[in-house]
Formats: structure tokens, sequence, C-alpha cells
């Protein structure tokens, strides 16, 4: 990652994959600023913000404090004003807050209670090209829950009639479901997934107008499916990418719906739509091994979608794996069985283990630098430490890594070499080992082991949890 933003307390800090969480503002000097917005703790949201390259955000500040640890959701006005929709403390009411914008920083109004009589939840908050704002969320009444959409055309000081105002309801009874909001500048686009039994959308021309029938985008979700996401192209056409069987992605040309296409066969998750230009680019999370997470994406530039591919191989699979053992004076090279699910694979022939005695080394190497090493133990070390160290040109150079001392005693080892991308040492290059040109860290043997510990997996990826693309 480049930079770290905050540590987190919160279950759910990017809330839903429907959620739009980092914004980019539209107008004034600061066009093409982006500001993040995540949930820290299960009561406070906070708001950081960064002017391109993006290297350098400011410090986070509360902007809301009276949330609970629930999905919610945030758009940006066309004058850099900001709406978010939360579920309060209380777990019952749904409120919003307008973050007024002046001088380039954002200062948070009183919230607004948008609907206080019976539980709701899944905020999905946009604003049209006529500057009304748009709610859509869900209502648990008699059993099921229902979603509603109520508008707004005071900047949020009102919704509909009030607080007890349901609005319009646009489905029938379910035991869970997931709604997102797309304002298109002559209509609004509604995306629901009903659980695990299906996926819709319908649309309302603006300024006025009805809802249109749902139309099936697909059926037999695998879940409660809670894992879609939707966007809108600035040609005017929508994409979609969900869970049934298969992870799939299908677009509306604003006439008709294309054929689904299937871009993994496995399920995925946290997935994220961005158009860049006018074609569409999909990111999502790959499970790999255990709670690990390849960060994939694939775009349609020319008719149809790309094969999936690791969007930052700084944190996915080392392209060299080597074991060094002193004694023998070898390299041997387990790239290969490092990537591999076998247990047990990774071991130099002269001991039998990873390593095992003082000047016995471990190097992992990438062709661009990285900042984290997992490493998946069959058997954990016992009595050994081990030093880190990076090559800058001239010399080994030691390191502390940033989550403690990596003395290969556990059965998962979550090696922070660095805290972010930021806070690689500008010094390390790349060098020659085994005859492969990398940038290499070195994990060396200080003190022997008593027992040597014996590898499964070593990777560069990390147990991701959400991702949120901007929007």
């Amino acid at each position: 990652m480049l930079k770290k933003l905050s540590d987190l307390t919160s279950l759910n800090p990017l809330g839903l994959p429907t959620g739009r969480l980092l914004l980019r503002v539209p107008s004034g000097p600061y066009a093409g600023r982006l500001v993040a917005i995540f949930l820290a703790t299960p009561s406070e949201m906070r708001l950081t913000f960064a002017d391109p390259p993006f290297t350098n955000w400011s410090s986070p500040v509360v902007v809301v404090d009276d949330c609970t640890d629930a999905p919610f959701d945030c758009c940006v006005a066309p004058d850099n004003t900001i709406y978010i929709a939360y579920l309060a403390a209380d777990i019952s009411t749904l409120k919003t807050r307008k973050l007024s914008y002046a001088g380039g920083g954002w200062t948070p109004s009183t919230s607004v209670a948008a609907y206080n009589v019976d539980p709701a939840a899944n905020p999905s908050i946009v604003i049209d090209t006529a500057a009304t704002l748009w709610l859509a969320f869900n209502r648990y009444a008699a059993g099921s829950w229902y979603a509603q959409i109520k508008s707004s055309a005071d900047s949020g000081v009102t919704w509909g009639t009030g607080p007890t105002d349901p609005g319009e309801t646009l489905s029938t009874g379910a035991n869970q479901l997931t709604a997102k909001l797309i304002a298109a500048p002559e209509s609004l686009h509604l995306f629901l997934a009903y659980g695990s039994t299906k996926l819709v959308a319908r649309t309302r021309p603006l300024p006025t107008g009805s809802w249109s029938d749902e139309f099936m985008v697909a059926t037999a979700l695998t879940g409660f499916n809670d894992q879609f996401d939707a966007a809108l192209g600035p040609d005017g056409r929508v994409a979609v990418v969900y869970n049934d069987s298969q992870f799939r992605a299908r677009e509306f040309d604003g006439l008709t719906w294309s054929a689904a296409t299937t871009l993994a066969t496995e399920l995925q998750d946290s997935p994220q739509i961005i158009y860049i230009d006018s074609y569409p680019a999909i990111l999502w999370l790959r499970s790999w091994s255990g709670d690990q997470k390849r960060l994939m994406f694939s775009t349609r530039r020319a008719g149809a979608f790309s094969d999936p591919a690791p969007l930052d191989r700084r944190a996915d699979l080392f392209d060299s794996v080597l074991l060094y053992n002193h004694a023998a004076g070898t390299f041997e090279d387990l790239t290969s069985e490092s990537a591999s699910s076998v247990s047990g694979d990774i071991v130099h022939p002269a001991s039998n283990c990873l390593v095992a005695q003082p000047g016995d080394a471990l190097y992992v190497g990438m062709n661009d630098r990285f900042r984290y090493l997992h490493l998946s133990l069959s058997v954990a070390g016992i009595g050994g430490s081990i030093g880190c160290s990076y090559w800058n040109g001239a010399t080994w150079v030691n390191f502390a890594p940033a989550s403690g001392p990596a003395n290969f005693d556990a059965a998962t080892l979550r090696v922070h070499l660095w805290t972010d991308y930021r806070a690689i040492p500008p010094d390390w290059q790349q060098c020659a080992i085994g005859g492969l040109q990398r940038f290499w860290v070195r994990c060396e043997v200080l003190s022997t082991f008593a027992t040597g510990p014996v590898g499964s997996q070593i990777s560069a990826v990390s147990e991701i949890t959400a991702l949120s693309a901007r929007r």
C-alpha cells in the first residue's frame, strides 16, 4: 500500500463494496483532490485528503461521532460539498450529515434524521444534476426487509416529509437486501440484491417519472450477496459485477443488456468498478491461501474483458525465492514451491529445513520494491533468531521490520517489513543473487535453531479485507 492512513478498530471500516468512500473533488482550485472517508472506530468516521500525486495525506479528522459500526455511504456535489449517510449509534435511526466545503477543507453540519421509525440499514446516497439528493436504504417491517427511497431538495435538511416518512417502497419483502443508487444525467439507476435470490435493476427518468419494473440481472446469487458493484460510464453505459455461481459482469448501453461475462469461475470479494476514459475496469480481491487476498483487475478495451491479472505486483507472489545454506555454500531456487499449496516443501536439501545455522538465509526478491512478507510454516522454528537486510548498492543494510522480529517461530508469520510503500528506504537497490537481478530482502540466521523451520508458502500477498476504488 502506498500510504497508511490510520489504525482502525471498527469491523466495517469501508462498509460494503457498493459504498462510495473515496471521492474526487470535482471543481475549484483543488479539483482532482482525493478524499477518503472511513469508519475508524465503532462510533467515529474520519476524513483525510491528498492532492496529486497522492503521496501526502492530511491527518484524519473526525467528521461523524454518533454512528454505529455498520455500512455507510457518501457522495460529493459539484460544489465539493460532501454528504454522508449512516446508521446512528441507536442502531435504528438513519442519519445524514452535510460536510460544507470552503477554502480547501470541510466542516461538518449537524446530523439530520432521514428515517427513525422502523430499523434501517445499508444506505446508498447520490446527488443528481438538479442538486436533488436521493437516499436508498433498507427498512425492516413485519418480519421482512424492504428497499426504500427518499429525496431531499434542500441539501439534506429535510428528507421527504420528515423522519417518519419511509419514502417509496421499491422491493418486495426479503430476508436481506443490498441497494446501490447511481445518478445519471437524465435518470436514476437502482441495483438491488435480494439476498441469495436475485440481482435486479430499476430505472427512473429525471426530473420526474416512475420507476421501471425490475430487470433481472442475475439469479441464484451466492450467499447474502452484498458483494456486487455498479458504475456509470462517461457515455451513459452502466456496468455491474456480481457473484452467482461464478464471478461475472454485465453492461447496459441505455437500450439493451449484454450477456454475462465470466471473469472468474470462483467467487470473489469486494468488487469495484471504475471507468478509465470510456472503458470499464473491474477490481476485486481473490482468495489465495487462508485469509490472504490477491488484488486483481480486468479491463474491457478491445471488445472483451482482459484476463484477470494482479493489480499491484508488489503485493503478490514473489518473482524469486532462494534458500542459501552456508555450510554447503549453495542456493536452492524454491520460487514455484513458495507459490504452491503443498505443505512442507520449502527446504534446502543440505539441511532439510528452511534455514538452520548462522549464515543460512532466505532471500525473497521482486522486480520492484515491496513491503510485506507472509510465511506459512509446516514446522515453526525453535530457538533461533533472524536478521533482515536489504542491498543499498554497496552493502547489506540491517533493518528492524515494522511489525517486530521475524524469527520464523510461528505457523503463520505476517511480517510488515515497512509500514507502507512510502516508508521503503529510497537507497534500496537491485543486485544479483543466484544469478537473478532483483530487489532482495535477506532473512539471515543470527543464532542457531534447535528445530529448523520448514516452509509451505512464501509470498507478499497480504490479508486485505476490503477495497474501495475512487469514484
